[in-house]
């Protein structure tokens, strides 16, 4: 009687043991539309100094730059290039800032949205992407951040800065969330990787590398044309390039986009290709991610 009992204890435990398992690894994936995004840029607007507070905060604070900051200020974003509109297209209005310099408007853009994330762990799980999703411009670091977010558990954000040539790639921000294991991966580009050439001509080629503490990625963007898309009705010049990125370390791997963006490096339309392996505790997992985003307005809410 005492063995059965101490097995039906252990059984017991046993079950237990098995349905907290599911329960803690239990996935989801949970939408985050343009309304949430709004919400959070004017949060952090209303955070952040105004106009009277940031003079008063800029008087105050010592004059030497902070310690890891590069590049210049983020009024020196490039200005439109006549080289970017082909002949005969319409010009669109674009804001100046003081400087005279044009630059992505702030505010959150909305994107018609396909594509789905997905990993081969425990049995595989699929993250499918909202009909719409958005992506948040404001002025940060040397530059201009944007931050796309299709879903709670994933976003990722980009700091792109003015250079000798145009506007580069300075940091990536990826994040990823399956069965409650988050992931974040922090990636730095040495100046010089060319996103958006100040004057682009088809054929054009820039390079650059791109670490986290873990991972190295080769890049490899090529100016495919100069050419002009609709968006709500207005005729706009873009300039169409793509990336193509090698992984190399505890992520292996390669990512493949299409992008088209303004000459202030708005993204117009973007397509994405990633297939990944990373090392983990639980082994060797397998990433897949492919998306298209295709801008709704020109017009920004705030």
């Amino acid at each position: 009687m005492r063995r059965a009992l101490i097995a039906v204890g252990v059984a017991v435990t046993a079950v237990l043991t098995v349905d907290i398992a599911v329960v803690a690894l239990h996935d989801k994936a949970t939408p985050y539309d343009a309304t949430q995004a709004v919400a959070d840029f004017r949060r952090q607007a209303s955070a952040t100094p105004g106009p009277s507070q940031a003079t008063s905060t800029a008087s105050a604070a010592p004059t030497a730059a902070p310690t890891g900051s590069a590049g210049p200020s983020p009024t020196a974003l490039p200005q439109q290039s006549a080289a970017a509109v082909p002949s005969g297209a319409p010009a669109t209005a674009r804001p100046a800032n003081a400087a005279g310099k044009r630059e992505v408007t702030e505010g959150v853009y909305r994107y018609t949205t396909s594509g789905h994330e997905q990993v081969d762990l425990l049995g595989g799980a699929r993250h499918d992407y909202p009909a719409e999703t958005a992506v948040t411009y404001r002025r940060g670091g040397c530059g201009d951040e944007d931050r796309w977010q299709p879903l709670k558990e994933r976003y990722s954000s980009n700091t792109v800065c003015r250079g000798a040539h145009g506007l580069e790639a300075r940091i990536s921000i990826q994040r990823r969330e399956f069965f409650n294991q988050s992931e974040e991966q922090v990636l730095t580009c040495a100046p010089g990787l060319v996103i958006v050439p100040d004057d682009p001509r088809a054929g054009q080629v820039f390079s650059g590398t791109c670490r986290s503490d873990d991972t190295v990625v080769r890049l490899v963007v090529r100016v495919r044309e100069v050419t002009t898309m609709t968006v709500g009705g207005r005729r706009i010049g873009v300039v169409h390039v793509s990336v193509d990125g090698q992984m190399t370390g505890a992520t292996r791997g390669s990512t493949q986009r299409e992008e088209w963006f303004t000459p202030e490096g708005l993204l117009v339309r973007g397509t994405s290709t990633t297939e990944t392996d990373r090392d983990t505790s639980a082994g060797v997992v397998h990433y897949s991610e492919v998306y298209e985003l295709r801008l709704n307005s020109l017009d920004p809410q705030r």
